[in-house]
């Protein structure tokens, strides 16, 4: 996924369903896998939702698809 691609958020309590545009790059933070003893990278987007007044949220990749 990339800036300006459209999604939608399919996991979220709030949010499920709603549709939105990718408006940066993703950033990419460390996550402690506890199960693996090692530590992960995890992509977090910046999502613009569709009829919300221009506000962005955020959500990890696993919880949104194109």
């Amino acid at each position: 996924m990339k800036e300006g691609d459209r999604v939608i958020i399919i996991k979220s309590k709030n949010y499920k369903g709603r549709t939105g545009t990718i408006t940066d790059e993703p950033t990419i933070l460390e996550k402690w896998n506890e199960q693996k003893q090692k530590f992960e990278d995890v992509k977090i987007y910046r999502v613009r939702l569709d009829n919300f007044n221009g506000h962005c949220l955020f959500f990890k990749e696993s919880e949104i698809k194109k």
